[in-house]
């Protein structure tokens, strides 16, 4: 009769070493793709106000008048879901986060509208573009 064995230590503590490598390796993977995923309901947030700031310029025949609350652009947003604030000035839409999944206030999202051809184009830069959170 044979008698049964089980796994050595050192096999035990060579397995054990390779799932935490794994676990080290995939862990800034995982943060970073929960931080897009907070910046991806930021980024549905704007959207409305871009098509409302797109209408002020077409009304207006330019962005002096497209700030927040007026020519039928909502009024700032102050703490709802992932927002700390969102605020409209001559149609840039400047959003500040709330701090979250290791987002930070400072990782801010700007919209910035250009004409180009008659037409609004959006610019977006902020710390959120540099920490390719958004794009």
């Amino acid at each position: 009769m044979q008698k049964m064995q089980g796994f050595s230590f050192k096999e035990l503590f060579i397995t054990l070493s390779v799932l935490v490598l794994f676990g080290l390796l995939a862990y800034p993977a995982y943060q970073n793709f929960s931080r897009r995923l907070v910046y991806a309901d930021i980024l549905k947030s704007t959207e409305p106000y871009k098509l409302s700031i797109v209408e002020c310029y077409k009304k207006n025949k330019g962005l002096k008048e497209c700030d927040s609350g007026k020519n039928q652009i909502a009024k700032n947003i102050f703490e709802i879901g992932p927002i700390e604030s969102l605020t409209v000035t001559v149609g840039i839409i400047t959003v500040i986060p709330k701090e979250q999944s290791g987002i930070l206030h400072s990782d801010n999202y700007i919209l910035t509208p250009i004409v180009k051809d008659g037409e609004l184009q959006w610019i977006a830069s902020g710390k959120a573009i540099t920490n390719a959170y958004a794009s």
